[in-house]
């Protein structure tokens, strides 16, 4: 990239230093309630696990099976919670969300001048952008998309797209601030225009991932194989109690149907993995590093092959360690190419709790991140009609 840009970005940020330093007080106050918060939290947390292991001391093997079920009952339904209401510290906190959003707002726009082909986008065409990800085939199953940061631009006559996102099963409003969901991805999604427009739908994947093809979500099936394990044990208590004491019969008959729903659950998750997963073929190729990182799913093997040259696998690898990610997903869907990288770092973000507002690492940050994404178009040749 034009050594002229990084020189404009960091004249921009000279500038708007003064405003950035107004950000500071508010930032101390908000991170010292974190510390506070988070103390209180884990010393509760270690004197109810150091009361719960001084109580099960003196039992017997089922007494603290038993103990040890009830005990950590909680922690099961912490996890459902955290599942549904996702609560992460900027969804957790209205107050931490409001500041970085009024940091993002006085500096950002100022920030991204200097790149006079970006453009902010305060609003999403949604529609066009959930039915262009679904076509994609690289997410599990979704409903919704909330985007936090959105550019878009055309760099070199290649026009581009980038979409700091969560897609959602459902979604929930809890309050004026805080928006909950069931997500089953976050990260950045790239949509370049591809000048070698493909007939087939053609997906790369990390290997172990089953978040392909609109899938359930794999947080289902975790819950599922939790529940039943818990059902398993539940069970196993009742049936011992039953055998021993004059326990109601009733209560084991309530265990057995635990287990049998989530068999049931289970199996239905698992066949519906199956038949998303292997409707397209897995292309095996000749590359073995890149095989054995990633799989490779199309529905014409011939043009797989001519999309996926050895120059594109180095660069998709490479990419990969770029961004420091172990998930890292593509499609080639008609005239476009669709990249998607789970993280759960804050991408395009000014005013961390953990790092002064006069430090030039977050500006730094921020600039690589831009930059690495627009870079892609030279890195992946995407805007020459040969191959890649």
């Amino acid at each position: 990239m034009d050594k002229n840009y990084k020189r404009e970005y960091y004249n921009k940020y000279i500038s708007v230093m003064q405003k950035l330093l107004e950000f500071e007080p508010e930032r101390i106050k908000i991170r010292n309630k974190y510390i506070l918060v988070f103390g209180v939290f884990f010393a509760v947390l270690f004197i109810y696990i150091g009361q719960l292991v001084n109580y099960c001391k003196d039992f017997e093997n089922h007494q603290i099976l038993g103990a040890l079920l009830v005990g950590f009952s909680p922690f099961l339904i912490f996890l459902w919670g955290v599942l549904f209401y996702d609560a992460k510290k900027q969804k957790f906190d209205p107050e931490y969300k409001i500041f970085k959003e009024s940091v993002k707002k006085a500096l950002l726009t100022d920030l991204l001048s200097a790149f006079s082909f970006i453009k902010i986008k305060n609003k999403v065409n949604t529609k066009y952008l959930l039915s262009l990800l679904h076509e994609s085939n690289i997410f599990s199953e979704f409903h919704s998309i909330w985007c936090d940061d959105v550019f878009e631009g055309v760099y070199k006559d290649t026009s581009f797209g980038v979409y700091e996102s969560r897609l959602n099963i459902e979604e929930y409003v809890t309050s004026k601030y805080i928006k909950s969901a069931i997500s089953t991805f976050k990260g950045i999604i790239l949509c370049y225009q591809f000048n070698k427009p493909t007939l087939s739908n053609t997906i790369v994947t990390t290997k172990r991932d089953l978040g392909i093809k609109n899938v359930p979500s794999i947080w289902w099936i975790i819950i599922a194989v939790a529940t039943l394990l818990y059902s398993i044990l539940f069970s196993y208590l009742c049936y011992y109690y039953w055998l021993t004491t004059e326990l109601d019969f009733d209560l084991f008959f309530i265990s057995a149907g635990f287990i049998l729903a989530s068999i049931f659950v289970f199996s239905y998750l698992f066949k519906k993995f199956y038949n998303a997963v292997y409707k397209y073929k897995k292309i095996k190729l000749e590359d073995v590093e890149f095989d054995k990182r990633f799989n490779v799913y199309s529905d014409n093997q011939v043009e797989a092959r001519y999309l996926l040259t050895p120059s594109f696998m180095e660069r998709f690898i490479n990419l990969q360690t770029a961004f420091g990610t172990k998930k890292i997903k593509c499609s080639f869907i008609g005239d476009k190419i669709v990249f998607a990288i789970s993280t759960n770092k804050d991408l395009f973000e000014i005013g961390h709790l953990f790092t002064p507002m006069k430090s030039s690492k977050q500006i730094e940050k921020l600039y690589n991140e831009i930059v690495s994404i627009i870079e892609m178009i030279d890195y992946f040749k995407l805007n020459e009609r040969t191959g890649l």
